[in-house]
């Protein structure tokens, strides 16, 4: 049997016995820190997104604010419709 072969022939006994079981405990430690750097990784790329759209939605609103400011009175009163 070559490697590969007796690797998953080792990982399908031990992920069939329970926790507790004497001989799999690398198996399980190495299930275990992947789930958590998996985790970590998704959080990470969660609060990065979040920052981002929110630095891009703060971003919309100073612009938004800028342009209220240029707009002059009498041009937009020709643009603003009345609700007649």
């Amino acid at each position: 049997m070559g490697f590969i072969e007796k690797l998953t022939s080792y990982y399908y006994f031990c992920a069939l016995q329970p926790l507790e079981y004497v001989g799999c405990e690398p198996f399980w430690l190495a299930w275990i820190l992947s789930a958590e750097v998996m985790l970590v990784f998704f959080f990470y790329y969660l609060i990065k997104k979040l920052l981002r759209e929110r630095r891009e939605w703060r971003d919309y609103l100073k612009k938004k604010a800028e342009r209220e400011k240029i707009a002059d009175p009498e041009t937009m009163a020709k643009h603003i419709w009345k609700g007649e």
